[in-house]
């Protein structure tokens, strides 16, 4: 139930000129008039009111939804960047071991072929020109000096 605060105020009613034209519209006499006729005004002192309100400002469902929303942030991110690290990880470590096994295969090829030079047939008799280089010594042919 709502109650609402009175507030009384009073004016002779009516005036002069209204009496007479009230007077001359009921055929009563202007003193009936005066005594008998009432002007009643019920308004609103205001046209507005306030009202005020508690609500809470962050629900518990919002609170959980904006933990787990971040929560799924940090691990999908967290998880991510272990997932980056293990491929680091994983070319560095490849690209060690293939560089290893690429110098052992150059080490056995270098020593095979060091130890075992296919004779091949001289052909210094065949040239026909000489070639005169002053201040060196022969070395011997250039299949010795390739093997």
């Amino acid at each position: 139930m709502t109650r609402y605060n009175k507030e009384l105020s009073m004016v002779k009613i009516p005036s002069k000129t209204s009496a007479r034209y009230l007077q001359k519209k009921f055929n009563k006499s202007e003193k009936y008039i005066t005594d008998n006729i009432l002007v009643l005004d019920v308004f609103f002192e205001a046209l507005n009111y306030e009202t005020i309100e508690q609500k809470k400002a962050y629900e518990v469902a919002g609170l959980l939804g904006d933990i787990g929303g971040q929560m799924g942030l940090f691990i999908g991110a967290s998880i991510l960047t272990i997932l980056e690290l293990f491929d680091y990880a994983y070319e560095v470590v490849k690209d060690r071991l293939l560089d290893l096994l690429s110098r052992e295969e150059e080490e056995e090829s270098h020593g095979e072929d060091v130890s075992s030079c296919d004779p091949v047939a001289n052909h210094s008799e065949s040239i026909s020109h000489t070639v005169t280089v002053p201040l060196q010594t022969t070395l011997g042919t250039l299949e010795e000096i390739a093997c």
